[in-house]
Order: structure tokens, then sequence, then C-alpha cells
């Protein structure tokens, strides 16, 4: 494996991490307001909690699928070479 595949595999690993907390702080808001949960952490600010749920299942979304403008920032296009122009010819 080359460094672009590890960058891009940690990354991924990073998404679902995000992902899955994501879920559950959105699940811990839902259960929360059906009355189902117990009040632990959440029970002061159950709406940050959702709005930060929200944002980590988003941010978990776009890392799992390869975060492109993250990669293309780590890792730029290498510009193909350019080829200098013919010399000029000069007819009489």
């Amino acid at each position: 494996m080359n460094a672009k595949e590890l960058f891009s595999a940690a990354i991924r690993v990073v998404g679902l991490l995000s992902l899955a907390r994501g879920i559950a702080d959105i699940s811990f808001v839902v259960l929360f307001y059906a009355g189902i949960g117990e009040s632990s952490v959440i029970a002061k600010a159950p709406m940050t909690d959702l709005i930060f749920g929200l944002f980590y299942f988003l941010a978990g979304l776009y890392l799992l699928r390869g975060a492109p403008f993250i990669m293309d920032f780590a890792f730029p296009a290498k510009p193909e070479e350019i080829e200098p122009p013919p010399p000029p010819t000069f007819t009489e």
C-alpha cells in the first residue's frame, strides 16, 4: 500500500467512528424526548447534542465517501509535463 491508500483508509476509519458517534448522539436525544432513555449527560442540553450529532453524522458520511477535497489537498495531482513548443521556423 502506498501513502495515499493508507491515508484514504485512515480517513474512512475516522468517518466510520464519526458516523457511529453521530448516530449515538441522535439516538440518545430521541430516546430522551420519548421518555425511554435515562436522564444522563444530555439531560441538560439535548438540542445541543442533536446539533452535534447531526454534524458528526454528516461529517462521517463525507469521510466515508472518501473526502475528495481532503484527499486533493493532501495529495495534489501532479501536473502533466508540458512539452515545449517547437522552435520557430524562418522562411524567406
